[in-house]
């Protein structure tokens, strides 16, 4: 579906616009998902109400166990070092639950302060996922990591232009120290979407059992 998102910036009222909202989320579906680089582009144009909707949805679709949550192709560019992806290899994302009390209330400043202090913060709102590699270099995740990789790290998939506002450049200026103790730029430009029909089209990836740059450390001379 083409969502023409100058009729969401001309709805009359809220119940139009509600009308137009749900139209389009109801085409949002486990076997042909909404293009998310289009909407978060178009943020400001009502792209932001579709996700907050997308979300809601998403977020019920999770809390119920549902078979027909939707998931998202991410094509994996490199990592933060450069390396091209390998199939079966995992890539690791922080999720920021929202944070929330015992009654389902939101959590007070003060409270939030409270457990960064003793840690309680990361242990309960803070989780890390893992998702795997397939043998075409993508990842299958769902909304909420989906929007985030693009928003801090993507390209257009249309385009190959940044999505991302927070990394107008490729990579860093300047190289820094990995874990590994090599000096190496941080690559920021990481990932792209890609829909089904686009996704069966990439060619297969060889998997490489290679060193990979920043993570292993070099033999000495």
């Amino acid at each position: 579906m083409q969502i023409k998102f100058s009729d969401i910036k001309s709805a009359r009222s809220q119940d139009e616009l509600d009308s137009i909202i749900s139209e389009i989320v109801s085409t949002n579906t486990k076997e042909s998902p909404i293009y998310l680089s289009d909407i978060i582009v178009n943020y400001n144009n009502g792209g932001g109400l579709i996700m907050k909707a997308i979300a809601d949805r998403d977020e019920e679709d999770a809390e119920g166990g549902s078979e027909e949550r939707i998931l998202y192709k991410i094509k994996v560019v490199r990592d933060e070092w450069g390396n091209p992806p390998v199939p079966g290899e995992k890539v690791k994302w922080v999720i920021n639950k929202r944070p929330k009390d015992q009654h389902g209330r939101p959590v007070t400043a003060s409270d939030a302060a409270a457990m960064r202090i003793t840690g309680d913060w990361d242990k309960k709102f803070k989780i890390v996922r893992e998702y795997t590699v397939d043998n075409k270099g993508c990842i299958s995740v769902p909304f909420q990591v989906a929007a985030a990789m693009l928003n801090v790290y993507g390209l257009h998939g249309r385009t190959m232009k940044p999505i991302t506002k927070n990394h107008p450049i490729e990579h860093s200026t300047e190289p820094v120290e990995t874990p590994s103790g090599e000096k190496l730029h941080v690559w920021y430009w990481r990932y792209y979407e890609v829909t089904p029909e686009e996704h069966v089209a990439l060619p297969d990836l060889e998997k490489v059992e290679a060193p990979k740059r920043g993570y292993t450390k070099r033999k000495k001379d």
